[in-house]
C-alpha cells in the first residue's frame, strides 16, 4: 500500500551564495521509491537528501497526490 513520504531537498542559490532546504511529497510504497520519485522532479544539482516523515491521508487528498507523482511544497 502506498505511504506518502516528506522528503527534503537543498538547493544552492547562487545569486545569494546560500542553501536553501525545500519540501516535496510524494506517494510510493517505500522511501527508497520516495527519494528516486523527487530525483526525477527536482533541477539538476539539488540534492535529495533524506525522507523526513510522512503524510496524513488527509493531506495526501488535500494535495491531490498521485502514486509516484512528487509534489515541491
Amino acid at each position: 500500500m502506498a505511504q506518502a513520504f516528506a522528503v527534503a531537498v537543498i538547493t544552492e542559490i547562487p545569486i545569494m551564495g546560500e542553501r536553501a532546504r525545500s519540501l516535496w511529497a510524494v506517494l510510493t510504497e517505500t522511501p527508497e521509491q520516495a527519494l528516486e520519485a523527487v530525483r526525477r522532479s527536482v533541477s539538476p544539482g539539488c540534492e535529495v537528501h533524506d525522507v523526513i516523515g510522512t503524510l496524513t491521508g488527509e493531506s495526501v487528498q488535500r494535495l491531490g497526490l498521485e502514486p509516484g507523482e512528487a509534489k515541491h511544497l
